[in-house]
């Protein structure tokens, strides 16, 4: 008799199309302001040494899947997340960013809460550098870190700036993706390992800021 440990790997039809929209939406918003900035060619530069706060919050889709490779198959589920970051201009297009989330990711099998640290290089581009693309670290830790140890992940990020008046705000695309894979194993009657699954997880978000 052989014993199996089940690894579900299906996700239900309401998660995969709000999983498309979300993956669709940002690029919607990015494009349609492209327009807007060549309008508006007003330069918001900041300088060598300048700093640059935000609050925000944002909407995620996180993702366990097998091997290397997202696809229809994952499991995904959709939550929320809430942060603060803070940029360090060290040339007048290039900044060290730091972001500190508190995260609740839902995988399609439960949600948890999760801490979360980005330290990434920024660039700032575009005719009035309202854009920014960046890539850097990231550490992720169960709030109760009695269930798993933390995770190294990596992070791509772009997003761009929506000056309104004497406010800007800001959209962007986010995400992280698990350095750190874990296994799943299928053991016989003694214990004994008869093969190995490896899986990986991602995280998503469209965020919402306000700068200052």
């Amino acid at each position: 008799m052989v014993i199996v440990i089940a690894f579900v790997n299906k996700q239900t039809a309401n998660n995969q199309i709000m999983k498309n929209w979300f993956l669709l939406l940002p690029f919607l918003l990015l494009c349609a302001l492209t327009s807007a900035q060549e309008i508006d060619r007003n330069p918001e530069w900041q300088n060598k040494g300048d700093w640059v706060f935000a609050p925000y919050v944002g909407l995620t889709t996180s993702t366990i899947y097998e091997g290397n490779f997202i696809d229809d198959d994952n499991i995904s589920g959709n939550s929320f997340l809430l942060g603060i970051q803070a940029d360090y201009f060290f040339k007048d297009n290039w900044s060290v960013k730091a972001k500190f989330n508190y995260e609740n990711r839902d995988f399609g099998t439960g949600s948890s809460e999760f801490l979360n640290l980005t330290i990434t290089p920024v660039w700032h581009f575009g005719k009035n550098r309202r854009w920014h693309l960046q890539l850097g670290a990231a550490y992720s830790a169960f709030l109760d870190d009695s269930i798993a140890d933390g995770a190294f992940e990596t992070d791509l990020g772009i997003g761009v700036i929506i000056p309104i008046g004497s406010h800007r705000f800001f959209i962007e695309l986010d995400g992280v993706t698990d350095n750190n894979a874990f296994e799943v194993n299928i053991t016989d009657m003694n214990g004994s390992v008869i093969s190995t699954t490896t899986f990986r997880t991602n995280r998503s978000s469209i965020n919402f800021g306000y700068l200052f």
